[in-house]
């Protein structure tokens, strides 16, 4: 069998393969390293550094472990503290040594920012529950750039294709695997930006000539019509940004087109992954939590098994009410986590002052979340504290359950080991 959804009674839960209740817990980032350290341009700054080739330093091999891809000029001090304190065999000690945690705290799937082989057997087999996320758009021509890849022409010929393509390629050999929990359909996508830059887009690309078409439609082809409603005099089907004004009619029109746009890309990506993966669920978008247009969570909803939406904060709040109630469909939180201050490290929005502070806010949290029906799983960020030299994306924050050394937080992890135990019990006996 293969992990399913089911409503039972009131409660929605996923189902395992072999048919028992299922609450998707699980942890991102269970990886030996969080992101490599660049030194090219840069190696007067630290003290010490491997020399990279130098078979007789088994610090070296840091220099080439990276998760992501093989850049030039990244050292990786995780790995290298990893070599210090495990020896040769680092890997298969620190793979055990995870996986134990994993099975003691109470965590029962791995997610995102994982390298392949690191829960896989012998054999290339999963040896745990896992999900994937895919940005399906191949080589289609893009409208936005972005940290995430920005947002393709879903209206180009050519997305359809490259789509079918893409996912063919990245899913080959997933069909019948009973370990694949589900696939999510991109991350923090720029909803909002690209609502923003629809009036502004050239004329020449596919989703600008079918911007027209649907205000012509909506216009009956009147330009009077939309100038009265835009309360602009200069506006033209041709021309929609004469001058910087944006009213609310406006807004409302680009709002109503976003939906379109979302309806298609969601279409388009599902069909095709239930063309490759017919066995497994389709968990939506790891959206961002500015991106809450009731338009976008229609659209994923008409096309996707589960919503999920990454919601760092006290506690999943009434917006998750919100989509729950446009859509009926069950839903994931993609991330959450808490960090503090007392480590170090980076922090700003989200830090709290100890460790067992993050342990008591994550049992508030975990409390609200379990105690809403809809919710069938929670993945948290993450395994381990971000290294401060790498600072991907600009983050360098104690977001882990262990530290740069592979040294647990006891405090943090006493309250994660608390709830997890508890976990089936408080989902069966809700109580707000």
């Amino acid at each position: 069998g293969y992990f399913r959804l089911e409503k039972v009674g009131e409660t929605w839960w996923m189902i395992d393969p072999i048919g028992n209740l299922y609450f998707h817990n699980t942890l991102c980032n269970i990886e030996p390293s969080a992101a490599p350290t660049g030194t090219k341009g840069r190696k007067s700054l630290f003290e010490w550094l491997p020399d990279k080739g130098d078979e007789s330093d088994p610090l070296s091999v840091a220099y080439e472990y990276y998760v992501f891809s093989e850049i030039e000029g990244v050292m990786n001090f995780d790995i290298a503290n990893l070599i210090r304190k495990y020896g040769d065999d680092w890997m298969a000690k620190w793979r055990a040594r995870a996986k134990r945690r994993l099975e003691v705290w109470g965590y029962n799937a791995v997610h995102n920012w994982v390298k392949a082989d690191v829960w896989c057997d012998e054999d290339g087999n999963h040896i745990v529950p896992y999900s994937v996320t895919w940005y399906p758009q191949g080589n289609t021509p893009m409208l936005t750039e972005g940290i995430r890849g920005g947002m393709p022409d879903v209206f180009s010929d050519e997305f359809p294709g490259e789509v079918d393509r893409h996912i063919k390629k990245v899913t080959a050999g997933l069909a019948d695997d009973s370990m694949l929990v589900g696939h999510f359909i991109g991350g923090e996508l720029d909803w909002r930006g690209l609502c923003n830059a629809f009036p502004r887009m050239s004329i020449e690309t596919a989703c600008a000539k079918r911007l027209r078409e649907y205000l012509r439609e909506k216009y009956n082809n009147d330009v009077e019509a939309l100038r009265k409603s835009w309360n602009n005099e200069a506006v033209t089907f041709e021309d929609l940004m004469p001058d910087e004004s944006a009213g609310e009619e406006m807004r409302q029109d680009m709002l109503g087109f976003l939906e379109i746009f979302a309806d298609r890309y969601f279409k388009i990506s599902t069909e095709a992954i239930r063309r490759y993966n017919p066995n497994h669920l389709i968990l939506g978008e790891r959206a961002h939590p500015s991106n809450f247009q009731d338009e976008v969570v229609r659209a994923t909803g008409r096309h996707c098994d589960a919503i999920s939406y990454d919601i760092y904060g006290d506690e999943p709040g009434p917006q998750c009410d919100r989509v729950y109630e446009l859509t009926g469909r069950p839903m994931l939180i993609a991330e959450m986590g808490f960090r503090g201050r007392d480590r170090g490290l980076a922090g700003s929005h989200n830090t709290l002052p100890t460790q067992a502070a993050r342990g008591q806010a994550y049992e508030f949290y975990m409390k609200k979340l379990l105690n809403k029906p809809y919710f069938v799983g929670m993945l948290m960020f993450c395994y381990r504290d971000q290294m401060f030299t790498a600072a991907p994306f600009g983050e360098a924050f104690n977001y882990g359950l262990v530290s740069i050394t592979d040294t647990p937080y006891p405090e943090y992890v006493e309250s994660v080991i608390r709830v997890n135990r508890d976990l089936y019990n408080t989902r069966l006996n809700m109580s707000e």
